[in-house]
């Protein structure tokens, strides 16, 4: 909140955009302060879509100390780069402890919210405004991938059939900059198949990182246990050596390959101080052991004077104790 001459306003920045009309609508927001209901349609709503911050400018003063929650009805919002085009988030739960002006300790946040009735977002923990410190617990269920198939590049020829991401875990601010990441994550029921829906390329049960922490001012990533279970894939090399991978994308035009010209050149080395190393302290990465469960792939190659296929079946093993600060070799199993 920010003090002003007909009351204070509060500016809520979202991470998505909305479609501007459902975001100035009174009717879409619960606004409670200090426990309190705010007669919304009292209040002046007002939404800027590229910055994606909605404000609302409040009637009356806050006092410092004062707690708001900021409930979303119902908000929905048309992008080109999601299936269904319209999204429905319902509801959107925010509430903000005591804030003061200017910022003194910590303020506590919450936020819930739910997608397309599907995928659901939790977000809570405490920040210092005025320090930029912080911690914040969240998680992530069920995120549809195949909501994002119009947001693929224009030459990717697959599409995103099935699966769906969950995320949870934790995130420390210094300065309002990530400090230590604390994650699990897991990508099940993934397919991903021809535009034509003629062709599977491939699919498996989950991808699952548990215990994944990064902590950024020690360049440190640790992972606990990487999982593949019940990958079903396909490789195929047809009569004139084309590997079936290649159909995955559309090749470029004619004329539009990267090419590294002079000016390209003297760029990339202005971008270097003379003098200067480009190479940083490396980063050490340890994952304690990576795990495949179930595995198949189904391998042809045609280009043969003897055409050959076989079937790889049910796969199963294991890689433990890779370190990059290690000198002592993986046991693979």
């Amino acid at each position: 909140t920010v003090e002003n001459v007909g009351g204070d306003y509060i500016e809520a920045v979202f991470a998505q955009a909305f479609d501007a009309a459902e975001a100035v609508d009174d009717s879409n927001w619960t606004l409670v302060v200090d426990g309190v209901g705010v007669t919304e349609s009292d209040q002046t709503f007002t939404y800027d879509f590229l910055a994606k911050t909605l404000r609302i400018d409040l009637d009356f003063d806050m006092v410092n100390g004062d707690s708001f929650s900021l409930t979303g009805n119902s908000v929905r919002w048309r992008s080109p780069f999601t299936e269904p085009a319209i999204t429905e988030v319902t509801p959107i739960n925010l509430a903000v402890g005591a804030v003061s002006w200017p910022p003194e300790g910590a303020t506590s946040v919450a936020l819930d919210l739910a997608i397309n009735e599907r995928a659901t977002l939790e977000v809570a923990g405490d920040i210092d405004i005025g320090t930029g410190d912080g911690a914040f617990t969240y998680d992530l269920a069920e995120l549809q991938m195949p909501w994002f198939n119009p947001a693929l590049p224009e030459n990717v020829k697959v599409q995103l059939d099935s699966g769906a991401v969950s995320v949870d875990g934790s995130i420390t601010l210094a300065a309002f900059a990530p400090g230590t990441v604390a994650l699990n994550t897991s990508l099940t029921d993934f397919a991903l198949e021809q535009e034509n829906g003629e062709r599977k390329f491939g699919s498996f049960k989950a991808i699952k990182l548990d215990q994944l922490a990064v902590d950024i001012p020690a360049q440190q990533v640790a992972l606990e246990r990487f999982v593949l279970d019940t990958l079903q894939g396909r490789l195929h090399i047809d009569s004139e050596g084309t590997v079936s991978t290649s159909h995955l994308m559309a090749p470029a035009p004619a004329g539009e390959e990267t090419e590294v010209t002079e000016e390209t050149a003297a760029t990339e080395t202005e971008a270097t101080p003379e003098g200067a190393t480009a190479e940083a302290a490396p980063w050490q990465i340890a994952v304690k052991e990576i795990v495949v469960r179930d595995t198949s792939v189904d391998f042809a190659d045609e280009s043969l004077s003897s055409e050959f296929r076989t079937d790889i079946q049910s796969l199963d093993g294991s890689i433990v104790g890779l370190d990059s600060t290690s000198s002592e070799p993986a046991r693979v199993n």
